[in-house]
């Protein structure tokens, strides 16, 4: 029994790390946030995308996989969303800004909310772990 929560750990460990801990769209506005506004003002946008990254977690777990097996157009849809946030993340941060004397943009609760809502790698590190690693034979 204790050798197979080890290979259940290794299988866990193996697969989640790298996805975990590589930058992704959400690693590098929270990089900016932190820059432009610094860490105090950030949490409310960190909230945002952890408050999300929780909520899939529970839909994906109780069974959405199913719902994206019967309708894979939904999944088409989510990846198509995802990417053009992607590319207007990309604009905001490289596009010419004009300087603003009174008015500071910060990064909000909503923002992290979207970001997650649209963030493509969180989701699918989500699927990936639950599909691959929920099957009842690791207990």
């Amino acid at each position: 029994m204790q050798s197979m929560n080890f290979q259940y750990f290794l299988l866990f460990f193996g697969l989640m790390f790298p996805l975990v801990f590589s930058p992704g769209p959400a690693n590098i506005v929270f990089t900016m946030a932190g820059i432009k506004q610094g860490v105090k003002k950030s949490i409310p946008l960190i909230i945002g995308v952890n408050l999300v990254s929780i909520l899939y977690s529970l839909l994906i777990g109780f069974g959405l996989g199913e719902v994206l097996k019967h309708y894979p157009e939904l999944m088409t849809i989510l990846k198509i969303v995802g990417a053009l946030y992607l590319v207007y993340l990309a604009y905001k941060f490289i596009k010419p800004r004009q300087r603003q004397t009174s008015v500071k943009n910060t990064y909000t609760f909503w923002n992290g909310v979207i970001l997650q809502a649209l963030n493509p790698k969180g989701f699918s590190m989500q699927l990936l772990m639950f599909s691959v690693l929920l099957d009842g034979s690791f207990k």
